[in-house]
């Protein structure tokens, strides 16, 4: 996803649809097509998200936010307000869960990378504090919730889906596939990485602080 792409509270998501979105970004004109055929390889994609959102409108004739509300967080007990795509949908932003992010050595790149928004750092020794901002892929990851919230929502996936998936489903999300780096032929004898083929899958990540404080993450890749 480029960078630029990336802004301030609900500023991206005022400026595209999802629909306009996927199809501006898999244009037949574009150079966003992968050179293998489908199906035969996988790939960590957030577009790929936004598409199977997009999928989601078209079959159900429901937008994607309003399917997500009714038919996963309703029936999750998360009431409307502590949870959604957009900032403006938050009655208490105060009750969010913010972004951080590891190493604050790294807080001139991600300035360079991301002068858009206001990247500091934070009051707790080497992390990073991220202000909200929004992405036009957001059906890729970008449901701003409360601790309590958030949760609720975990504990769907350590309950074998609850009522919202089959457990079948949780053991697919669960499970890794092996994935390889776009337009590199792993087999090719030019191939000098010394790292073996990525694998992708749904993981949690969560640290405790000395004071007690946990911080929850996600990270789509294993090495």
């Amino acid at each position: 996803m480029p960078f630029a792409s990336i802004e301030p509270d609900d500023a991206a998501l005022r400026e595209t649809s999802l629909a306009d979105r996927c199809f501006t970004y898999l244009n037949p004109n574009a150079s966003n097509w992968l050179p293998q055929v489908p199906g035969s390889v996988t790939l960590y994609s957030n577009i790929g998200a936004s598409l199977a959102a997009l999928i989601v409108e078209r079959i159900t004739k429901t937008p994607y936010e309003r399917y997500v509300r009714e038919k996963i967080l309703n029936p999750l007990g998360i009431k409307v307000g502590e949870a959604s795509f957009r900032l403006s949908d938050i009655h208490n932003k105060e009750t969010l869960v913010e972004h951080y992010a590891f190493n604050a050595s790294y807080l001139k790149e991600w300035r360079r990378q991301l002068p858009q928004l206001d990247v500091t750092q934070s009051n707790i020794a080497n992390w990073l504090h991220i202000p909200f901002f929004s992405i036009p892929d957001y059906a890729s990851g970008l449901m701003r919730m409360s601790a309590v919230s958030l949760s609720l929502f975990l504990r769907m996936f350590m309950s074998n889906g609850s009522s919202i998936l089959h457990p079948h489903s949780i053991v697919e999300i669960r499970t890794p596939v092996d994935g390889v780096v776009p337009y590199q032929n792993l087999h090719s004898p030019n191939n000098q990485s010394p790292l073996p083929p990525p694998k992708y899958g749904l993981i949690w990540n969560w640290q405790t602080m000395s004071d007690g404080r946990r911080f929850i993450g996600h990270n789509g890749v294993m090495p």
